[in-house]
């Protein structure tokens, strides 16, 4: 049976080893010792599902036992908000964690949890985000088919919730919850400001790497899985010319509302519905064609060298 003092023994004991992170990331081999000393003698505890929805009922022991009130705020941070959205279909834990590594009072997060995941999923995150102001659960959400479009909506429906709640943010980020960021979010707030409103989005025409046999082809979601149906027969609109990248970037405000109500953003939307990894592709041909006029693409092809 679960045990929040036993958790809390263990959770809290890295304070008292006072393991010195920055020093493990500069290579410090006396630091990581000390921490591979710390994870041989405290096993991490995973919590699971139901454990949060018990937990997180009492948002106050909930918000002060995980360390949500801990963190200093500069000025700098608190004038320049920034939307996340979190991507998950599984384990409330690792989600939670990656949460309490982005969370900041100013910004605000948007969850997407799979439809088909479990209850006990939902409700655990449902749970935990009523214990904040500024962290929601998404208000539709996909059945997340592997390499299919309902992948893509998941963070346009992040994007549109986000920008109902957030009008003062500067800058949307989408996140699988696997991931763990690498700056601070002063760091952040420093770079996303040298941005001063450009993209972050990969883009990639190497036909190498362009893997285009994914969108050649029409393709169909049969049980669950995508089946190829033959050629692919329309063109991309507005003559643009298609480009790979990553499905994770950063966006700046005035993108995501062009994503959210511009015809040409929305046609090239429409185009991509029966091709694989869409997402893989449909920010990086928004933010690399000219000719579509997205805000804060990218436009220096002069320095760029084909990959």
């Amino acid at each position: 049976m679960f045990s929040l003092s036993n958790f809390l023994r263990v959770y809290l004991s890295l304070y008292e080893w006072k393991v010195n992170c920055r020093n493990i990331i500069d290579g410090d081999k006396e630091e990581i010792s000390k921490a591979l000393q710390y994870m041989k003698y405290y096993s991490p505890i995973r919590l699971l599902d139901k454990d949060f929805i018990n937990i997180a009922t009492n948002c106050s022991n909930f918000l002060e036992t995980f360390g949500y009130n801990i963190y200093p705020i500069t000025d700098e941070e608190r004038h320049f908000p920034i939307a996340f959205s979190i991507l998950t279909f599984k384990d409330a834990d690792q989600t939670e964690r990656l949460l309490h590594s982005i969370y900041r009072p100013q910004n605000f997060y948007c969850i997407h949890v799979d439809n088909s995941s479990s209850s006990y999923l939902h409700e655990a995150l449902l749970v935990i985000a009523k214990c904040f102001k500024n962290v929601f659960i998404v208000s539709k959400t996909e059945n997340i088919i592997y390499k299919h479009i309902s992948r893509l909506k998941a963070d346009i429906n992040c994007m549109s919730d986000l920008l109902m709640k957030s009008q003062n943010g500067n800058n949307f980020i989408n996140l699988p919850h696997q991931q763990f960021p690498l700056k601070t979010n002063l760091e952040l707030v420093k770079i996303l400001k040298i941005y001063n409103g450009a993209n972050d989005i990969e883009g990639i025409t190497s036909p190498k790497r362009m893997v285009s046999e994914r969108y050649m082809y029409s393709y169909k979601n049969v049980n669950n899985s995508l089946v190829r149906i033959g050629l692919k027969n329309d063109t991309l609109p507005y003559n643009a010319s298609i480009f790979k990248g990553s499905a994770y970037g950063i966006f700046s405000q005035k993108f995501v509302q062009y994503v959210l109500f511009d015809k040409r953003a929305k046609d090239v939307l429409e185009y991509m519905e029966d091709i694989m990894s869409p997402d893989e592709y449909y920010w990086a041909t928004l933010n690399h064609n000219e000719i579509l006029k997205a805000p804060g693409r990218f436009t220096d092809f002069s320095h760029c060298e084909i990959r």
